[in-house]
C-alpha cells in the first residue's frame, strides 16, 4: 500500500548517510581523483541495477532482498577495513615522516640508575 511505502522511504531518508560518505570519500582520495570515483560509481550503479534486474528475475522478489542485503553486507565490511587499514597506514606514515619513533621497547626489570631520574637523585622523593 501507498503509506507502507511511504513510511519506508521516510526511514530510508533519515538513515541516509550520502553526504557523510561524499565528505568521506572527498577526504580519502582528495579533490583531484574525486571525479574518477564518481565516475566508476555511476559505473557500478548502471551495472548493478542491469545484474539486480537479471536476478529479480531469476530469483524473485524476495530473493532480489536477500541476495543484495548480503552483498552490502559484505561490501560494507570490506570498506570498513579497507578504511581502517589504510587510516591506521596514513597514521603510521604521517608519524615516521614527523621523525616520531613509533617502536615499543619492553620494560627492564633492573631499577633506574641515577641517570634515569630527574637531579640525579635515584629513588629519593621530594
Amino acid at each position: 500500500s501507498y503509506w507502507w511505502i511511504f513510511t519506508f522511504m521516510c526511514l530510508q531518508a533519515a538513515c541516509s548517510t550520502g553526504g557523510m560518505l561524499t565528505e568521506i570519500t572527498l577526504r580519502f582520495v582528495g579533490k583531484e581523483a574525486y571525479g574518477k570515483v564518481r565516475l566508476w560509481g555511476g559505473i557500478g550503479f548502471a551495472f548493478g541495477s542491469f545484474f539486480t534486474g537479471l536476478l529479480a528475475h531469476a530469483l524473485g522478489s524476495y530473493g532480489v532482498i536477500f541476495a543484495e542485503s548480503m552483498f552490502i553486507g559484505v561490501a560494507l565490511a570490506c570498506t570498513v577495513f579497507c578504511l581502517a587499514h589504510a587510516s591506521h597506514n596514513e597514521q603510521l606514515l604521517t608519524a615516521s615522516s614527523a621523525g616520531i619513533d613509533l617502536t615499543v621497547e619492553a620494560p627492564s626489570s633492573a631499577p633506574p640508575s641515577s641517570n634515569d631520574l630527574p637531579n640525579g637523585s635515584a629513588g629519593e622523593t621530594t
